[in-house]
């Protein structure tokens, strides 16, 4: 999508917590402060996906409020289940 309106994705890897005693989805962790970093005057919008996949992370209230610059949009994919349209045309 994000090249189809002519931008340029950023990616950013969600990491492991060093501090969980075994790896499940929700002891992946987004690094904001690497997050604030990417910000620069091209930026224009953030694309979180939660669920995230292939991890199946589902982020948390606090790890959802993202501190951005003014006039930076958060899109949040959260929807992940099939929909049926019945009745259609």
């Amino acid at each position: 999508m994000i090249k189809l309106a002519g931008g340029s994705p950023v990616y950013i890897p969600l990491l492991p917590s060093e501090n969980s005693p075994t790896t499940t989805s929700a002891s992946w962790k987004l690094d904001m402060r690497e997050l604030e970093k990417l910000f620069n005057s091209k930026t224009k919008a953030i694309v979180l996906n939660s669920p995230n996949n292939p991890l199946g992370k589902v982020f948390s209230r606090q790890e959802l409020v993202v501190s951005t610059p003014p006039l930076i949009f958060l899109l949040s994919y959260v929807i992940q289940v099939s929909l049926t349209i019945s009745n259609f045309g």
